[in-house]
């Protein structure tokens, strides 16, 4: 599963697993290295051996982009989480706090499949008194940490 939900002495915590971003992290830096590891003599030197790698310059361009992306895709994994706490909930994103919404400001949530993005995921959407919404993504989250987290909502919304 790509998420899951972690108990803090506070409330809960919604994130990737550490373990695989940083595996993210490690497979991007990977394919960054591996053009420059093809220049040197003794990656010549393995290159010639196995017939059917040739590092030419379109590989390694693409080999750095993708290594690029694989890398920006694992620090935004490591970076974003959704934060409940007794006060409310703070949303974190790869650039830092996205949102954050008090239990007082929440009049309703549903969990909800919605196009946001690229394609249909599922949604814990909290519905705020002034008319708009938080959907914070859960797609990917185990459905015993799903329940856990609705109850926990569930708990602290005033009806």
């Amino acid at each position: 599963m790509l998420l899951q939900v972690s108990e803090t002495p506070t409330g809960m915590l919604l994130a990737a697993p550490v373990w695989f971003a940083l595996l993210a992290i490690l497979l991007g830096l990977a394919l960054i290295a591996f053009p420059a590891l093809a220049r040197t003599e003794k990656g010549r030197a393995l290159a010639a051996r196995v017939p059917f790698v040739q590092v030419r310059i379109a590989t390694a361009v693409l080999a750095v982009l993708a290594g690029l992306a694989v890398t920006y895709a694992g620090i935004g994994m490591l970076l974003t989480s959704a934060l409940f706490e007794p006060r409310g909930v703070i949303v974190s994103g790869t650039f830092g706090e996205v949102d954050r919404v008090a239990w007082s400001q929440v009049q309703r949530f549903e969990v909800e499949e919605l196009a946001l993005g690229r394609g249909r995921a599922t949604y814990l959407v909290l519905y705020l008194r002034s008319g708009d919404y938080a959907p914070i993504g859960i797609s990917g989250l185990p459905a015993e940490d799903a329940v856990k987290l609705q109850q926990f909502v569930k708990e602290r919304v005033k009806r």
